[in-house]
């Protein structure tokens, strides 16, 4: 694209140069070859701002897609995260349920055990009861037997408050059906009066060998006692233990449920931050789809000015072709006097439109054109003489001079028959200096009446005259500032 750009343009500017050579002025011609070059230029910058405009635009465009991937693999990640947070925090709950089933399962454990001790306790207690009726009732027994009988008792308190400590009511029963024996065997004992040495031996061999017998069964009980209490022990150290692990597991739930609150809290900000760059990535997208539209327009505009270059050209080419033959028809003015005065008419009417056009080429030309066809009014208006080219060049140049240096300023003339006769008058004005600064000064003081052109282009503003004539010249041109909303210079030829 950009090498077509230069090729058309380079095209272009050799048609203007070719076009200028016929421009006679070469202060003109330099000034339209810089204005036409700095057009080339102007539109070249914008052409390639509008190609950086689309490299930037694909860039941001590239950059915001890079880091929606990033986003989107971040995002992913949290919600891994984030599941396998729940999935801990749900092992950790079912965790915790069973320690704490567990605990309700020993502490009930541990209360049955001590309301069996208790009814243990309170049957010896019953039991020893009944062995203190027997031994009333057996005072006549032997002294041996009597002490052996005591001691019995004594052992059978030591075991029942041995057994106080016991948690168990399964390792009670030999205990309770060994004291339920002796109960029997002392409600068994035969009265005083029946009792025999013979029995007497027996029975104190029977009581020697149960006592020994209970003996043993109490060191048993006592080591089952020992290792019920080592067995309690370490299930209280157990249950510490469980309760340890269930307040860590508890800390341990609290921080995954902070960190799951932490990971969520994050994944909102970071999808408040995704939803940021969407809205950034869409505008970005709409300025690229704006910056599409300027570049296509720029080169709709671009193939428009092309198209309107090749136009001016053409209208040039045929500009100066109406230039020979207006040349032409300055050779045949006398023959047709009323031919030129119709065009006379013709062109005195598009005088005042072309004036305000003069900056531009279309109206240089079209003021070439208008003074070509002022000289052939003079040609017509005076006798006709023959001038060779460069007197023509000359005239022709003295009347662009003119136009470019007032044709500016804000004008109108009530007659169009006076324009040439105007015309004729004011160009020596283009000797005075500062003439053109003294009727700006003019037009803005908003002077009053009538004044003589000449004196105010000399600084002389107070040669005022009447609508009737000029006390200073004859057959000269007034001047007087029009016009509410913006001033306006009304020429008039004075003819008094």
């Amino acid at each position: 694209m950009e090498s077509q750009l230069d090729s058309g343009c380079e095209t272009f500017m050799e048609s203007i140069d070719g076009w200028l050579e016929f421009v006679p002025d070469e202060r003109h011609r330099r000034s339209l070859h810089e204005v036409f070059e700095s057009a080339y230029q102007t539109v070249k910058e914008e052409y390639a701002k509008v190609e950086a405009l689309g490299s930037e635009a694909e860039r941001l465009k590239q950059s915001y897609e890079h880091q929606l991937q990033e986003l989107d693999t971040e995002r992913e990640a949290v919600r891994n995260e984030k599941a396998n947070l729940q999935t801990l925090a749900e092992g950790l709950s079912t965790q915790f349920g069973a320690l704490a089933s567990q605990v309700a399962s020993l502490s009930e454990d541990v209360k049955a055990s001590e309301s069996t001790s208790a009814e243990t306790l309170r049957a010896t207690n019953e039991a020893v009861s009944a062995s203190k009726d027997m031994q009333h009732e057996a005072a006549h027994l032997e002294n041996n037997l009597v002490a052996r009988f005591e001691s019995v008792s004594a052992s059978v308190n030591v075991l029942a408050e041995a057994l106080k400590n016991v948690q168990s009511e399964t390792h009670l029963q030999p205990l309770r059906d060994e004291t339920r024996a002796i109960s029997e065997s002392v409600a068994s004992l035969p009265s005083a009066a029946d009792i025999g040495a013979e029995y007497n031996r027996q029975l104190t061999k029977d009581y020697t060998q149960n006592l020994l017998a209970l003996r043993r069964e109490r060191n048993a009980q006592r080591g089952q006692a020992q290792r019920l209490r080592e067995e309690n022990q370490q299930l209280r150290d157990e249950i510490v233990g469980i309760d340890r692990q269930f307040q860590e597991a508890e800390a341990s739930r609290q921080a995954a449920i902070n960190e799951t609150q932490i990971g969520r809290d994050c994944v909102g900000r970071k999808d408040v931050r995704i939803q940021g760059l969407l809205v950034s990535l869409c505008t970005s997208c709409t300025r690229l789809v704006q910056v599409e539209q300027e570049l296509a327009t720029a080169q709709e505009s671009l193939i428009q000015a092309n198209s309107l270059t090749q136009e001016t050209v053409a209208t040039l080419e045929r500009s100066r072709d109406k230039a020979a033959r207006c040349e032409q028809r300055r050779v045949e003015v006398e023959s047709d006097n009323e031919r030129v005065r119709n065009e006379l008419r013709d062109s005195n009417s598009q005088l005042d439109l072309k004036t305000c056009l003069v900056e531009s080429l279309t109206t240089q030309l079209s003021e070439a054109t208008s003074k070509t066809e002022a000289c052939n009014a003079l040609l017509e208006a005076h006798p006709v003489l023959s001038c060779s080219d460069e007197e023509i060049n000359s005239i022709a140049q003295l009347y662009l001079e003119l136009a470019d240096e007032f044709g500016d300023l804000p004008s109108f003339i009530e007659r169009n028959n006076d324009l040439l006769a105007i015309v004729i008058k004011i160009v020596p004005l283009i000797d005075v200096v500062n003439a053109k600064v003294t009727m700006l000064s003019f037009l803005n003081a908003r002077s009053y009446g009538w004044h003589c052109l000449h004196k105010v282009a000399e600084e002389e503003t107070e040669s005022l005259c009447s609508h009737d004539g000029c006390q200073h010249h004859r057959d000269c041109v007034i001047v007087r500032v029009t016009g509410r909303d913006s001033p306006v210079l009304e020429l008039m030829l004075n003819t008094q």
